[in-house]
């Protein structure tokens, strides 16, 4: 059988602690005919050593991760379909074969949501791992397996609008929604389940997981880790916001403080698993209160200072 080659496009800066593990997992995989593309934002670290143990396509690219994905996905990748990751992820070994098997199936389709499971054993992650399957599949995901001249077609990521921070992948998935049927690749497993027993980057790695998903490796995130993300990340919101408009569909679910918080989690379907781990639901609700104001507060700061040193030069 010709089977279809799929590149993998992991975009890194500095990722010396996570990169073998993510490169490793793909070269695992039980799906035989895949290339593995690394964009590197000019680290300074050992992230491109340790990278060209495991591909012979590393590349240095930037200024962001809109450009390196563009880079690797528009410029060098050569499979029927493609897939973008960041350095921090781990894919279970059945991915990739399940989702060109999806692809198989469901023949109409351009792309896929991924099903994906936070890592790490501190009261953090467990409300992170409570918090992320609701947003599968909604605008708030993101598509990272498609068909590569569909990803082409749209122009891939927006490079303008993302120089900097985040929000990046929302641009394409909705390209990729505007031009074609996006599917759900959905788990076989129950994210309790993953609780009590795939915490760990070595308990992803036993022979034994067959789940089919990214696992996303948090185990070193801190609320103060997390803020300076948050901050970072949230550098490009308001010209995302402008360019779609605050009556959008897709806005208004990724920056509804109602909808983050409160609607998402009591549609149907997701109602009743709320209400079984409402203690989870109540942490994540603090969680995510209180690592709005702290943004606030040190964005105002910032802000301030700046205006304060302008004044000073002046």
């Amino acid at each position: 059988m010709n089977l279809p080659l799929i590149s993998v496009v992991v975009t890194t800066k500095n990722e010396e602690n996570n990169i073998s593990n993510c490169l490793a997992s793909i070269d695992a995989q039980e799906y035989p005919n895949i290339e593995i593309i690394v964009v590197d934002n000019f680290s300074t670290d050992k992230t491109l050593e340790l990278a060209k143990s495991y591909t012979r396509h590393v590349y240095q690219f930037g200024p962001e991760r809109s450009a390196q994905r563009n880079f690797g996905l528009l410029k060098v990748a050569r499979g029927q379909f493609g897939m973008f990751i960041d350095a921090d992820m781990i894919l279970s070994k059945r991915l990739i074969k399940d989702c060109v098997n999806h692809f198989q199936l469901e023949r109409n389709i351009i792309g896929i949501y991924v099903p994906e499971i936070v890592l790490g054993n501190r009261m953090l992650h467990n409300v992170r791992r409570f918090e992320r399957p609701y947003y599968s599949g909604t605008a708030i995901d993101c598509v990272r397996f498609f068909s590569l001249l569909e990803c082409k077609r749209i122009g891939g990521f927006d490079e303008v609008t993302f120089n900097s921070g985040s929000g990046v992948f929302w641009h394409a998935e909705r390209g990729l929604r505007d031009v074609g049927k996006v599917s759900m690749l959905y788990p076989k497993f129950k994210v309790e389940d993953v609780n009590k027993n795939i915490l760990s980057i070595k308990q992803v790695f036993r022979n034994d997981v067959e789940m089919s998903c990214i696992f996303h490796n948090e185990e070193e995130i801190t609320f103060r880790a997390t803020l300076r993300k948050k901050v970072y990340y949230s550098s490009a919101f308001s010209s995302y916001v402008k360019k779609w408009g605050r009556q959008d569909a897709d806005i208004k679910m990724q920056f509804s403080y109602f909808d983050r918080l409160f609607r998402i989690f009591f549609q149907t379907g997701g109602r009743l698993r709320t209400l079984r781990h409402l203690h989870y639901y109540l942490a994540f609700l603090l969680y995510k209160i209180s690592l709005g104001f702290a943004v606030i507060f040190f964005r105002t700061i910032t802000a301030r200072r700046s205006a304060s040193d302008t004044e000073d030069r002046a």
